[in-house]
């Protein structure tokens, strides 16, 4: 049976909490597509990378949904994060959904930095 959208955003946001890499990859079709405003990445290993370093950068960090509305495959995503050294304030994705998996994500989000209260 195919996973509906919230099940894979709960699995994913699950996977992301727990540092599990493999976990969150595997949310995504191969060819699926991460769009930024830093651009795009393309496919599972390219992201691979962008989520270890997300990984590196924020271990341990704790997740927060705010809204989650889901249309057909297509979700919207508030959330927030908490992390040793920073925090995520303002998250917003945007999933399209194919098959039970990921097949194209937009994200945006502001890092502060703990430290001094500064933009990362």
């Amino acid at each position: 049976m195919t996973r509906t959208p919230e099940e894979i955003i709960d699995h994913h946001a699950g996977a992301l909490a727990d540092g599990d890499l493999a976990g969150v990859i595997s949310d995504y079709a191969e060819d699926a597509r991460f769009i930024t405003p830093d651009g795009v990445v393309a496919g599972r290993a390219a992201l691979t990378e962008v989520f270890a370093g997300v990984l590196e950068q924020f271990p341990g960090f704790t997740l927060s949904v705010g809204t989650l509305v889901a249309d057909d495959d297509t979700v919207l995503l508030e959330w927030t994060a908490d992390a040793k050294a920073h925090d995520i304030i303002d998250g917003v994705d945007t999933f399209v959904m194919r098959d039970g998996l990921i097949q194209l994500q937009t994200a945006r989000f502001t890092v502060r930095s703990k430290s001094d209260g500064a933009d990362a």
